[in-house]
């Protein structure tokens, strides 16, 4: 449908509401120029429309920031190796502050 143009019995649409409908939280401004010849039964329109983008929807094995390989738990090898990174994953942070303990270290911090 096309929203300038003069209806067959004379009647103008109401076009700022039609487009209003379409586009309400887009559109901020429409002007009709009505004395504008164009050489055909259609109004100037004028429009300022503010879109916004939306992130496009991605396949679902795409949406994690890394791919991890779980095949490779089935070899045992690789099994026991993830086992022991798992259980000393603390290991760097008691190693950080050599002999002192981390609860040293804190009251330390504290002033005791």
């Amino acid at each position: 449908m096309d929203l300038t143009k003069l209806q067959s019995r004379g009647r103008e649409p109401d076009i700022p509401h039609l487009y209003q409908q379409l586009f309400r939280s887009s559109l901020q401004d429409i002007k009709v120029f009505k004395r504008a010849y164009v050489g055909s039964d259609h109004h100037l329109l004028v429009a300022k429309i503010n879109l916004k983008l939306r992130k496009g929807k991605f396949a679902p094995h795409l949406r994690t920031k890394y791919m991890y390989n779980v095949n490779l738990l089935s070899r045992p090898q690789k099994r026991e190796e993830y086992a022991i990174d798992v259980a000393n994953r603390f290991h760097a942070l008691e190693t950080l502050r050599g002999a002192e303990g981390i609860k040293d270290y804190c009251n330390k911090i504290k002033g005791e």
